[in-house]
């Protein structure tokens, strides 16, 4: 890894954990990686490097995840999160970006081009990709667990007795062929539980009742959106696989679509499939700004 492919982590004064890499003297494209619930930008680390090659990358553990800070009463809203990355963009100096969103960073990516769209943005959104997103909130397929614990009077008691391995064995559940390593279940485990952060799950998951309120208005604006689109999916994904990939097909017929065989986290699974269809995502980009 040379010198401007070096990866940097740093808190910013909201207590947000982040990292750039790519080359930092040039003015190259910006792309920004979201990762979803409930993981972190860790799920970026074998896809990262091989984009920080042809363009200046971000990603940042959004409140409550991972390395980020994780208040109590916080509001982790998706429109929070949105204006807290926006927020961070600016800070960069980051005018004009791509955007990558998986899961949670799916629903992000939505609200972010609805906001560029309606001109509210301080961004402006030169392509986006999506990665096993519920993007349509009617074909979402949540877990048993991941229904309780949005509940919150029954979700703020539950999650108290969420252990590493219910955790670990929830997690499994969702992946594809290939099992996922202990490593990585332990690693998603420490980071999702650093701080007590496993106990704010109720919160994170409003994002569920948020989707299905605005969901329409902001996928609306996705279906319009003229810029480089690439759809990137686990076809064995039991949450958001090939029946939400499938529907996307139709509504978003401009799309760059890629089936990887994997799960819900297939930048885990197979990481080398994800950066070749995000590779070819970055020529079109390029060649619509040539």
């Amino acid at each position: 890894m040379n010198d401007t492919q070096r990866m940097t982590g740093q808190l910013n004064p909201e207590g947000l954990w982040f990292q750039t890499s790519g080359d930092s003297e040039g003015e190259g494209e910006w792309i920004v990686l979201l990762h979803g619930f409930p993981a972190s930008s860790d799920d970026w680390a074998d896809v990262a490097p091989g984009l920080a090659g042809q363009a200046r990358v971000l990603v940042h553990d959004m409140l409550g995840y991972g390395r980020s800070s994780k208040p109590a009463g916080a509001d982790y809203s998706v429109r929070a999160h949105t204006d807290r990355l926006l927020r961070l963009c600016q800070q960069l100096g980051i005018r004009r970006a791509a955007f990558v969103g998986h899961d949670l960073g799916g629903i992000l990516l939505q609200q972010i081009i609805h906001r560029w769209r309606m001109g509210h943005s301080p961004v402006e959104v030169t392509g986006a990709a999506f990665l096993n997103s519920s993007i349509y909130h009617h074909l979402y397929r949540p877990t048993l667990r991941q229904r309780l614990l949005a509940y919150k009077p029954l979700g703020r008691h539950l999650v108290r007795s969420l252990s590493a391995k219910s955790f670990k064995k929830s997690m499994a559940g969702v992946w594809g062929p290939t099992p996922p390593k202990p490593a990585y279940l332990e690693a998603l485990w420490q980071h999702f539980s650093r701080g007590n952060g496993h106990l704010l799950s109720p919160d994170h998951l409003q994002y569920i009742a948020e989707r299905k309120k605005f969901g329409s208005q902001w996928m609306q604006s996705v279906q319009q959106f003229d810029r480089p689109l690439a759809l990137v999916w686990g076809i064995d994904d039991p949450v958001s696989g090939k029946h939400v990939l499938d529907h996307a097909r139709v509504l978003l017929p401009r799309s760059q679509v890629t089936e990887v065989r994997a799960g819900h986290f297939p930048q885990v699974e197979a990481p080398q499939t994800v950066l070749r269809a995000l590779l070819e995502w970055v020529r079109t980009l390029r060649s619509i700004e040539a």
